[in-house]
């Protein structure tokens, strides 16, 4: 599932999300400083997590936050916010 320039701020954002097996990605390009950027990505609601990665690097407290479409993963980008960011949820 795709949505590509998303109006943002004074710019925009293109976003992606995949499944292939067991790891659920959500890929967005930023072409907009924002103060915060937050990926996420929603489960069943009885997904098990086995990890989460954002960019390459471990998130170790990912927000886990149960809503009536499933379980919301989300993970927050620190330092700069505009360009491409990767989250990737591995279940088991």
């Amino acid at each position: 599932m795709k949505g590509g320039s998303i109006r943002m701020g004074g710019g925009s954002v293109d976003v992606a999300v995949s499944r292939r097996g067991r790891s659920h990605r959500t890929v967005v390009r930023a072409a907009v400083r924002l103060r915060r950027l937050t990926l996420g990505h929603t489960l069943r609601r009885s997904a098990r997590i086995e990890r989460v990665l954002l960019d390459g690097h471990r998130v170790r407290r990912p927000l886990l936050r149960l809503t009536n479409r499933g379980l919301e993963v989300l993970a927050r980008v620190r330092g700069a916010t505009g360009g491409r960011h990767v989250l990737v949820v591995r279940t088991r």
